[in-house]
């Protein structure tokens, strides 16, 4: 089975862990035998004012070929070629209603799925998360013919379906050849009650847990006295009343101490974090560690003695099922992972609720009792939730919507006429220099910080001067411009609009300014000229940068404003539809993308790199596998 996967929660160079949920399934298709390819999205900040429409439908116009969008990064991801496209998204958060983002994501998805089937024709289509992106690749299914499984992992659906707008068009994910599952029955029963489906309408198949890292290792010696969690430190996590909880079991307990690994969302709210346990006096025995890669984080949990997970609700909460993989018991609230300890205390304790109180007291009954667990018992609870049997799953659904037979028939079809039916490779080769248009400066800064070094050194970056001195001065291999000089230059030779006459006798002592009618009417002609002024001197520097650059140079849009100071150049027709995740996967490929494939090979067989990975996920997302 050929299939493309849409998820914008997909694991990139600057936010590996984001998504890990989607690489992982990814990975077990591949095994199960399947081709994969995935789209994925990265924002394309627009600016009050603009048309995300035109956007959206610029961006589409610079997809001309599968081979241009696809890379295969080795370093996150699941080994198989990714294509980024852009995501119009406005700066206005109240303009971002989730139906809409979907119709400006399935421009560029339609036109990036309908070249991919030319060269490579695919069988179905796996969308992650509703809306927008199952709604987005609704277009793109109807218009192939193909089915459509949308897999639902957010846990902020009462914030998605807010209105019946939205309700309407989630409706429309289940149907004829088109399956809706959730990961876990209770965000099932929560998609079904606020979008008005049947629950009968919405199967259930669990995000995988990856038993090939997450295991009992009889090579580690477990820490009696060690409590531990590994994830995103974000307060609606719970993570304050894991400290107060802990204030309460450490009088009675001194041998016992909480292990934190992960990131807060910001240095404020770790700094947050430290103070309270300073406040509350545990300090010392409290130990916040920076986010590790996988198998460190295996090796957290076959050292700990208790898994202890603070956060009030989960939409499926694949850390947990990772702790019992490993053989490590659990403390929990959320009433998806209570699911999953069932009731008889065999695999852990089940808090009487969120608040600090009820977790001391189930993490007191849970190491009263701590020798009595059997982590080979912990580590079978985990065994359905592994990589073959979600695989199985997800394969049953397609095969029930017809699937299957698809690629045969387009095989037998291009044998019959001679063609070649190859796999898509990915990647520009040779790879051509890059220019990068970025008129927000903070925001080129920021971003262009977080791309790995190879990537970062090979790129000229064109961005404006710094109006605020609070903005860091760029790297001098950057080009920066300064749009408005020549307005400045033309204002101050005209002078101001004013004339003053000196008074006779009175040095330094004037009449009242009259008005320059010439100087006046020329300021008022200069200010209206202000604008167009800028765009000209825009274009100008785009120019001139990429007149530095050899001939076959590319161009990157940082963002959807910047589409139009490239098109002012009259250079869109050297118009990338990738930006910066792009240049960061392109960087990141695979040596063997680098030489010319074998048109043998199905673009899958190679699977990459387990994803090491962290970042503040998304509301929803069930596993924080954390970065190195």
């Amino acid at each position: 089975m050929r299939m493309l996967v849409v998820a914008r929660w997909y694991p990139s160079h600057d936010s590996p862990g984001r998504g890990s949920f989607v690489a992982d399934q990814v990975r077990a298709l591949t095994a199960a035998g399947c081709e994969v390819v995935v789209a994925s999205w990265e924002p394309a900040l627009l600016q009050a004012g603009g048309d995300p429409d035109a956007a959206a439908d610029r961006w589409t116009r610079t997809i001309v070929s599968v081979d241009q969008l696809l890379t295969t990064p080795s370093s996150w991801g699941a080994g198989v070629p990714v294509a980024r496209l852009p995501a119009v998204m406005p700066s206005d958060p109240g303009s971002r209603h989730p139906v809409d983002l979907a119709r400006w994501q399935a421009r560029p998805l339609v036109r990036f799925g309908t070249l991919l089937a030319e060269s490579w024709p695919f069988d179905v289509i796996h969308a992650h998360t509703g809306l927008p992106d199952g709604l987005a690749a609704i277009e793109l299914a109807d218009r192939l013919g193909l089915p459509l499984l949308t897999t639902e992992h957010d846990g902020s659906l009462d914030r998605r379906l807010a209105d019946e707008r939205s309700r309407a068009a989630y409706r429309s994910l289940a149907g004829e050849r088109r399956r809706l599952v959730a990961v876990s029955p209770q965000l099932a029963d929560q998609a079904s009650a606020l979008s008005g489906l049947e629950r009968s309408a919405i199967a259930v198949i669990p995000n995988i847990v990856d038993s090939a890292t997450f295991h009992p290792d009889p090579g580690i010696r477990r820490d009696p006295g060690e409590l531990l969690w590994v994830g995103n430190r974000k307060v609606t996590k719970g993570m304050n009343e894991l400290l107060d909880a802990f204030a309460i079991v450490a009088p009675t307990r001194p041998a016992v101490h909480l292990r934190l690994i992960g990131d807060a969302p910001t240095p404020a709210d770790d700094e947050h974090l430290r103070e309270r346990a300073r406040d509350l006096g545990i300090d010392r025995r409290v130990t916040f560690e920076p986010a590790a890669a996988r198998p460190a984080v295996a090796a957290a949990m076959n050292r700990a003695s208790l898994f202890v997970h603070p956060s009030p609700r989960e939409s499926f909460g694949i850390v947990a099922l990772e702790a019992l993989a490993s053989g490590l018991p659990v403390v929990a609230c959320a009433p998806t992972i209570a699911g999953f300890l069932g009731s008889d205390h065999a695999l852990g304790e089940i808090a009487g609720g969120p608040d600090a109180a009820s977790l001391a007291d189930a993490v007191n009954r849970a190491l009263d009792r701590i020798a009595s667990f059997d982590e080979a018992r912990l580590s079978r609870a985990a065994a359905p939730f592994g990589p073959t049997a979600v695989a199985a799953a997800i394969l049953a659904e397609f095969e029930a919507m017809g699937g299957t037979g698809a690629t045969g028939s387009a095989e037998a079809a291009a044998e019959a006429d001679g063609s070649q039916y190859a796999p898509p490779v990915g990647g520009l080769a040779p790879d051509p220099p890059i220019l990068v248009v970025a008129a927000r400066r903070r925001s080129a800064l920021e971003r262009a910080a977080r791309l790995p070094a190879d990537a970062a050194n090979s790129l000229t970056i064109l961005t404006s001067t710094a109006a605020d001195s609070r903005i860091p001065t760029p790297p001098p291999a950057w080009i920066e411009m300064d749009p408005e000089a020549d307005w400045r230059a033309e204002l101050a030779a005209l002078g101001g609009a004013r004339l003053r006459t000196p008074l006779p006798g009175r040095p330094g002592r004037w009449l009242a300014a009259a008005v320059h009618p010439r100087r006046a009417i020329a300021r008022r002609r200069l200010f209206a000229r202000r604008a167009t002024m800028a765009r000209e001197a825009r274009a100008s520097a785009v120019r001139a940068a990429a007149a530095s650059l050899p001939g076959n140079a590319r161009i990157v849009a940082l963002d959807s404003d910047d589409l139009s100071i490239i098109d002012d150049a009259r250079l869109g027709s050297r118009l990338e539809a990738g930006s910066l995740r792009w240049i960061a996967d392109r960087a990141d490929r695979r040596p063997a993308m680098a030489a010319e494939p074998d048109p043998a090979v199905p673009p899958a067989m190679a699977v990459g790199n387990p994803a090491a990975a962290s970042g503040d996920p998304e509301p929803g997302q069930p596993s924080p596998i954390l970065r190195p």
